[in-house]
C-alpha cells in the first residue's frame, strides 16, 4: 500500500509542517494506518483533510476534519 496523495481543503499538502506516515498493522486481517501530523497548527490549517492510498488491489480513501475552538490557535 502507498499513501499516495494528502490533501487539506482540496490542495495536495507539501512541506516540513506536514508528517504523513503509513504502517502495516499484522493482525488475524492485514491492514494499515495512515497518520497525518499538523505541526504546529494554527487556524490556517483548520478543515478538511483528505489522504488517498493505492496499490495493485485497489484505492482507500480517509477524511478527518481539524477544528478549534475559541480563537484558531491550538491548545
Amino acid at each position: 500500500m502507498i499513501l499516495t496523495c494528502r490533501y487539506h481543503k482540496r490542495k495536495i499538502v507539501k512541506g516540513s509542517l506536514f508528517q504523513a506516515t503509513l504502517t502495516k498493522q499484522d493482525s488475524k486481517e492485514l491492514y494499515y494506518v495512515s497518520k497525518l501530523t499538523v505541526l504546529n497548527a494554527e487556524g490556517d490549517d483548520e478543515g478538511e483533510y483528505k489522504a488517498v492510498a493505492k496499490n495493485s488491489e485497489g484505492e482507500a480513501t480517509a477524511v478527518v476534519n481539524l477544528n478549534f475552538e475559541g480563537g484558531g490557535k491550538f491548545k
